[in-house]
């Protein structure tokens, strides 16, 4: 895993108001190639490591919190995080990786004083990603528009003692 940097800032207003913001940095030019594994290939001779370029990235984000009463708890934010994929001839097409925006939103219920339940959802709106290169050779030729996006939804179930 690269290097990662994170400073993160939380303030109160009021009662039921709380601003979060954190900026991060991720170390991705520290990882050379990326190791495809293919569950049909006999040895790691057959299996082709991808060289590839990646800088390091940044990500910034800006949230908040607001407190509905002692049991519910409302959470939102907005993230922008640059992709370390440095242009089309060094974008993989295993990993057709560009900018994108996070876009979150969820709650957290305290049905008792030692317990929380977490449930929050993401959608990431990803930039359309260009790939235009020909490496055969390091098996990641490839050449196109790919056009990306995900949702990510989790929850966490928690107990205090």
């Amino acid at each position: 895993m690269p290097d990662t940097f994170i400073l993160s800032l939380s303030q109160g207003i009021g009662d039921r108001w709380e601003l979060l913001g954190d900026i991060s940095w991720t170390g991705w030019s520290s990882i050379p190639y990326v190791d495809i594994v293919r569950t049909s290939a006999p040895s790691r001779h057959d299996r082709p490591e991808a060289q590839h370029q990646f800088d390091d990235a940044w990500r910034f984000a800006l949230g908040a919190n607001y407190k509905v009463n002692d049991d519910w708890k409302l959470r939102f934010g907005i993230a922008y995080e640059q992709t370390p994929v440095p242009n089309a001839q060094d974008r993989l097409v295993s990993l057709p990786d560009n900018d994108r925006t996070w876009f979150s939103a969820g709650f957290q219920w305290k049905p008792a004083k030692d317990m929380a339940l977490d449930v929050g959802a993401a959608y990431l709106y990803v930039k359309n990603a260009d790939i235009n290169n020909d490496l055969r050779a390091e098996g990641r030729a490839g050449q196109g528009l790919y056009d990306d996006s995900a949702w990510l939804i989790g929850t966490q179930f928690s107990m205090f003692f």
